[in-house]
């Protein structure tokens, strides 16, 4: 199922980017020259930014959350991490918060810098709050995507099955579990997906990658311990953690390039191109980075 959401975000981004190419080519008479500064809006490059997180290679990183996942879960370490943070609750006041912030994310985060550059006119803090806000929509939508896709149930405190089987349970199907917990962690994603953006949005500034990083730092260690432990396995932490880092990235790394004066001439982009005939299905691919 997860091959079959990557192919079709992959074919939506593709159609996006024919259908923009078609309408840049539409008129006849030559577009006169625009030195008006670039003002970066929120849905700028959305399809392609979806499909280069994929494609790039820190895309890989997408990949590398299904086998971190089959291991933590298959060895234990999924039972092992949450039977201690239940038995151990002492840091409960500590761990509630995360679950409340990944909430507020968008309102603390990309609202504040997207109003702030709307109102003032400034550009460059604009599209600061355009890469956190993309980033945020990107991660939301992909975690509910695989979270109704693969059903996996959250670690229930209170469960009185066998916990170690439970661990492991995941119901692959459509709908099949809540959009709400689940795999991959969305809270955890969505802040990691955040907090690249900035950074590679920024980077000059150590400062937005450690506040950026530590704030996923402590999302992920409170959904660990939230609700008792309730709320995800370690790895649905791991899962999301390493599916944020390629959204964030891609998409903070556009509106620099953007910002910069690149726009719409930023050329790195590898193309799939499906390719059908009697008797033959296939696909031609080529990358300019």
């Amino acid at each position: 199922m997860k091959n079959i959401l990557i192919v079709t975000l992959v074919f939506i981004s593709l159609a996006a980017h024919a259908t923009a190419l078609t309408a840049g080519d539409a008129g006849s008479e030559p577009r006169a020259e625009i030195n008006e500064p670039y003002a970066p809006g929120l849905f700028d490059n959305l399809g392609g930014n979806v499909y280069d997180s994929f494609i790039s290679p820190v895309g890989l990183l997408h990949v590398a959350a299904v086998p971190s996942t089959y291991l933590l879960s298959h060895y234990y370490a999924d039972y092992r991490v949450q039977k201690y943070l239940s038995e151990h609750d002492r840091l409960e006041n500590f761990y509630e918060p995360a679950a409340w912030m990944g909430y507020a994310l968008p309102v603390v985060v990309a609202l504040p810098l997207y109003a702030h550059g709307k109102i003032t006119g400034e550009n460059e803090t604009l599209g600061a709050g355009c890469a956190a806000a993309q980033a945020m929509l990107i991660a939301v939508t992909y975690t509910t995507i695989l979270k109704g896709l693969t059903g996996r149930p959250h670690p229930d405190a209170w469960y009185e099955g066998d916990k170690r089987a439970y661990s492991r349970e995941f119901n692959i199907g459509l709908a099949r579990g809540s959009l709400h917990w689940g795999w991959p962690s969305g809270h955890t994603c969505t802040a990691m997906a955040t907090a690249t953006a900035l950074t590679a949005y920024y980077p000059g500034n150590p400062w937005v990658a450690a506040g950026g990083y530590t704030v996923t730092a402590y999302m992920a260690v409170g959904m660990l311990g939230a609700h008792r432990s309730s709320a995800h396995w370690l790895s649905d932490i791991v899962a999301g953690a390493l599916m944020g880092f390629p959204i964030g990235w891609t998409v903070g790394k556009h509106f620099r390039r953007a910002a910069d004066g690149a726009g719409e001439g930023d050329t790195r982009r590898a193309e799939i191109i499906p390719l059908v005939a009697p008797g033959f299905v296939g696909a031609a691919g080529a990358c300019r980075w």
